[in-house]
């Protein structure tokens, strides 16, 4: 399905321009071989998409917003650009399209687009009305007010307080699992650094709190993305890549294990491997429905021809 959008009309004073693209969605189905089956894990499978779009920065998706009523997403990307879209779902939260797609820079603390190698976004949290985006490369936290193009379009950071031992991060290894949690507190897992019980983490926020977690790790499997539902307890999205491609898993961590030194397993609850959708799955999101708890993924495709920007939706069935 192809959808030309119209152009925006409106420009903010002395800001960016939010600029309409042309998105390409293609439905995918969980599995190539047994196109009917919607069952993996503990998750029914509730529709997928492959999102295209000739815009030359369209991709590289790392962190991803679903708005609390299911209508719109943000994604952020590698190349420090802001994605906003109007998702169209089912009554019972089928995955139909998207539309209405926008995409702008992200602006610095000095109001100007991020550049390389302050540009690679990886991970979303939302907190106190706005957005929170932890960077890779040069590591940190930023925070932005609101949620909608038109506010993000123009929205200057504030700086947040961020671990000290993330300076010691590989470059590509910073935070890519960060969420808010009940309380308010933010619980960040690194991707690459590691202590002797799996990927180190802190339970944080913006005042210097910084209280050590690990998130115990397996089979090769690095935290890529986190999400917080309603009851509390945290999502939390794997990926493992080596020549077998890509696998990805989640697990579920109760929220009363999540507390400081503590060393977290949770429980897994699906995990999509061949012949089932695979990809470089980065970012993970949950909204809580009269139909149940959904779970959005999306996937960073590396802006590679290789690869696929995937979003898909799965209903929680505990």
């Amino acid at each position: 399905m192809l959808f030309a959008l119209t152009a925006l009309s409106a420009l903010a004073e002395g800001g960016a321009l939010g600029e309409n693209i042309e998105l390409r969605t293609t439905p995918v189905v969980l599995d190539l071989a047994d196109p009917d089956r919607v069952a993996v894990g503990d998750l029914i499978y509730l529709g997928g998409l492959r999102l295209n779009s000739p815009h030359r920065d369209f991709g590289g998706w790392s962190g991803l917003w679903v708005s609390p009523d299911g209508s719109r997403l943000v994604a952020v990307g590698d190349r420090g650009h802001w994605l906003t879209a109007t998702i169209v779902s089912s009554q019972t939260g089928g995955l139909i399209d998207l539309t209405d797609g926008q995409l702008f820079p992200m602006l610095g603390v000095d109001g100007a687009a991020v550049a390389p190698p302050f540009s690679d976004a990886e991970s979303i949290a939302a907190l106190d009305g706005g957005l929170l985006v932890a960077f890779e490369r040069a590591h940190r936290f930023w925070w932005y007010p609101g949620t909608t193009a038109e506010v993000l379009a123009t929205a200057i950071p504030q700086e947040v307080f961020h671990p000290h031992p993330l300076h010691d991060a590989p470059s590509n290894g910073g935070v890519e699992a960060l969420t808010a949690l009940a309380d308010g507190t933010l619980l960040a897992f690194a991707e690459e650094l590691f202590g002797p019980d799996g990927a180190l983490g802190w339970i944080t926020n913006g005042d210097g709190l910084e209280q050590a977690i690990t998130l115990a790790t397996s089979d090769g499997y690095v935290p890529t993305g986190a999400a917080t539902m309603a009851n509390g307890d945290v999502l939390i999205l794997e990926r493992r890549f080596d020549l077998l491609g890509f696998r990805s898993r989640i697990r579920i961590l109760d929220q009363a294990d999540i507390v400081a030194d503590a060393i977290v397993t949770g429980t897994q609850i699906a995990r999509l491997a061949r012949p089932l959708l695979a990809d470089n799955f980065e970012a993970i999101a949950t909204v809580d429905t009269p139909n149940g708890t959904l779970i959005y993924v999306l996937s960073d495709n590396n802006f590679s021809v290789l690869q696929r920007t995937l979003l898909l939706v799965f209903k929680l069935d505990l």
